[in-house]
C-alpha cells in the first residue's frame, strides 16, 4: 500500500513471491505483480520503485494493459 504523508491511501500491489529451480543448483526468484493499481503518477512509480526493490527477485511478471504506463517511466 503506498500512502501520502497525510497518510491518506494513494495505490497498492498485490504480489507472490516464489522461487523456482534455474538449472544452475540455485534457485531464481520469480515475483508475479498480480494487480496494481495507482491514484497518481507519484504513488504508481513508488510502487514499481518498491517492488523493483525486493531482494532476491530476478524476474517480475507483470501482464499490464496495452497503454499501461510503466514502459515510459
Amino acid at each position: 500500500m503506498h500512502r501520502e504523508r497525510d497518510g491518506r491511501a494513494t495505490g497498492y500491489a498485490l504480489y507472490r513471491h516464489n522461487f523456482d529451480p534455474d538449472g544452475f543448483r540455485g534457485s531464481a526468484g520469480v515475483m508475479e505483480v498480480v494487480e496494481l493499481a495507482a491514484c497518481s503518477r507519484q504513488s504508481y512509480a513508488a510502487l514499481w520503485r518498491f517492488l523493483a526493490g525486493i531482494d532476491l527477485v530476478t524476474w517480475i511478471d507483470y501482464e499490464g494493459a496495452v497503454d499501461e504506463s510503466l514502459p515510459h517511466f
